[in-house]
């Protein structure tokens, strides 16, 4: 499973792919399946959490809560091509 991931903390448009480690961590973290997401849909705080774990995972970043204030947009993005 994956998601595309864009989002803004104020250093411009960046994006990331969430991978299974990331979705793995958020289901542990939230004692929930990512299925939940397909039926309930995906939240902003749900995005927000998957993204900041793939970070996690690729590098150094702060804190969820931390990076969480520095967002200023976050929107799911579709990681098909289209052709």
């Amino acid at each position: 499973m994956k998601l595309g991931i864009q989002y803004d903390t104020g250093d411009g448009i960046q994006t990331v792919v969430a991978g299974p480690a990331a979705f793995i961590g958020w289901e542990l973290a939230n004692g929930t399946k990512a299925s939940r997401l397909a039926s309930d849909g995906v939240g902003i705080a749900d995005l927000s959490e998957l993204a900041w774990r793939q970070l996690q995972l690729e590098g150094d970043v702060p804190p969820l809560e931390v990076w969480r204030k520095k967002l200023q947009d976050i929107q799911p993005y579709s990681t098909e091509d289209p052709t």
